[in-house]
């Protein structure tokens, strides 16, 4: 009899811890969180939506609408997206790996949508004395870039340069640039970019590289004209 009990009883603990190994991995999977690869491209842009209309959207914000569009690296490939504000403003999103409760899977460039940008070119020789975006008489100095005009005024826009090109249709794309000295995607830099042709066309100064461009060449990468975007750990949307 008390073989029988013990054998009964290590059954129960067995089906007990059974129980729980699967009820602790439902747990893990839960608070894990789903993969981006479970999503497709429209459902990504969908959610990335949705949160940023809850976020930003709020009575009182100032901006009355907003559209999210897909950017693509020079490999055709889909991993981040474009908010784009009304009346302007604008925001970079990265779509990330996993999400769960201490990583998020959508990270913006900034907190706040109105960053401004300024077009320019690179240009042996050029110098140009530039106000800093925060407006307050603080001016920086650039050489070997020429920044445009408008009169005696630099450029400066909040909407994304894909807005103030007029891109409508076309594929937009989004090129970082990689420092292999610190191995950190953006550091060196990114592009906004459409393709027409053999071609892609720089939305920063308006020049013309070539699909065949390898971007990785690190002693290409000064010749390009880009806008710093970094996306950091805790700026989830």
């Amino acid at each position: 009899m008390n073989a029988i009990r013990r054998r009964r009883i290590i059954i129960k603990i067995l089906a007990c811890l059974l129980a729980f190994v699967v009820l602790a991995g439902a747990a893990l999977a839960l608070c894990v969180g789903m993969g981006s690869r479970f999503y497709t491209e429209e459902q990504h842009l969908y959610r990335i939506k949705k949160r940023a209309e809850r976020r930003f959207l709020k009575e009182g914000s100032g901006y009355t609408g907003l559209e999210v569009y897909p950017l693509y690296n020079e490999n055709d490939e889909f991993g981040y997206a474009l908010l784009e504000f009304e009346p302007q403003g604008h925001l970079y999103v990265s779509v990330g790996w996993l999400e769960s409760p201490w990583t998020d899977m959508y990270t913006l460039s900034e907190l706040d949508p109105m960053v401004m940008w300024r077009p320019y070119v690179n240009e042996e020789g050029a110098v140009s004395v530039v106000p800093d975006f925060a407006g307050d008489g603080i001016t920086r100095t650039f050489e070997g870039r020429r920044y445009f005009k408008d009169g005696d005024e630099y450029l400066g826009y909040y909407a994304s340069p894909y807005k103030v090109a007029n891109i409508q249709n076309e594929r937009r794309y989004f090129i970082t640039l990689i420092d292999d000295s610190s191995g950190y995607r953006s550091t060196g830099g990114t592009i906004p970019a459409v393709k027409r042709g053999d071609n892609y066309i720089d939305l920063i100064s308006g020049r013309e590289i070539p699909c065949s461009t390898d971007f990785g060449d690190e002693t290409l990468q000064p010749l390009f004209e880009t806008i710093p975007i970094w996306f950091f750990v805790g700026m989830g949307l």
